[in-house]
């Protein structure tokens, strides 16, 4: 259930929605930052006949990230995470 609170942020007040009770889960997708751009390349991919470059593309950039040491100064302990892709750090 969700209730209206007003909120005082610099003399100005705003209503903000507040989460109650919530019994469900709440699942939430960045569909314009996630779905749409991941079905409009799936789309172009198919339109342009360009899976195998887009396979190759892939692969290759899958085996350059996995050999490659992290760049962006992740500690060990970051680099042994559960995903796949960084499993080989």
């Amino acid at each position: 259930m969700v209730t209206e609170r007003e909120v005082s942020y610099f003399g100005m007040t705003y209503v903000v929605p507040t989460l109650v009770d919530s019994p469900e889960v709440i699942l939430a997708v960045n569909v314009g930052g996630a779905v749409i751009p991941t079905l409009l390349s799936i789309y172009l991919l198919y339109r342009n006949h360009l899976w195998v470059r887009g396979l190759v593309a892939t692969a290759a950039w899958r085996q350059s990230a996995m050999r490659s040491p992290s760049r962006s100064g992740a500690s060990a302990s970051a680099c042994r995470s559960s995903w796949p892709l960084w499993s080989r750090c």
